[in-house]
């Protein structure tokens, strides 16, 4: 299997750096091989040299990952059993306040997404902190539209993570569709109600 090729660096490429067809993956939904290793936006577009914007420690990769019933993944290399239910997928990591917490696991084909510690809902949640009360703030599909984006915006990755901040946001949530609107407004208006339990003497009294 041929390598990819990395712009950044020289010599022999980590097993689980991109390859040429995950870089071309990318790049057709508009994403800069710059925003895949960690740029904040497009060098070519600032004006003084040196200044682009960009997070030391982000890196997409590509990693053998286990996705769980719970909203998780594990990477195979740490499991022991059940290796063939491992999927390629893209990991990412979740920074918040320039420090990453989790990481995020993106299985393209089938849509699915997972936290691998639970530690974070959303994707570029320092956003929906930062932003001013009158300044929506961009609700992306998936990490590659978020990524085309340059990471101005936020990706839902857990959504009972996920539902509290947005429902606290001060600042308006911007989407590209009705159908991601209706969607947005339907899992922001689920409530998880706890069990209510009445004593039997209670019960007995009452009758």
């Amino acid at each position: 299997m041929r390598r990819g090729r990395n712009p950044f660096a020289d010599g022999p490429l980590p097993a689980n750096a991109l390859r040429d067809r995950d870089i071309a993956f990318f790049r057709e939904g508009g994403v800069s091989v710059f925003a895949l290793a960690g740029y904040c936006a497009d060098p070519h577009e600032i004006q003084r040299p040196f200044s682009t914007p960009m997070q030391l420690g982000f890196r997409v990769r590509r990693e053998r990952v286990c996705f769980s019933r719970r909203g998780r993944f594990a990477f195979e290399a740490d499991l022991r059993g059940e290796p063939d239910e491992a999927v390629p997928a893209y990991v990412l990591p979740a920074i918040e306040a320039g420090t990453i917490v989790d990481e995020v696991a993106w299985h393209p084909r089938s849509g699915r997404i997972a936290t691998h510690d639970g530690r974070t809902g959303l994707l570029g949640a320092d956003l929906i902190e930062s932003s001013m009360k009158d300044e929506p703030v961009r609700l992306l599909s998936d990490p590659r539209a978020w990524l085309a984006a340059w990471r101005q915006g936020v990706v839902v990755v857990d959504e009972a993570l996920a539902r509290p901040v947005l429902r606290e946001a001060r600042c308006p949530l911007q989407v590209d569709s009705v159908a991601q609107g209706e969607a947005l407004e339907a899992m922001l208006s689920k409530v998880r109600m706890p069990r209510i339990v009445v004593p039997v003497e209670a019960v007995a009294r009452a009758a």
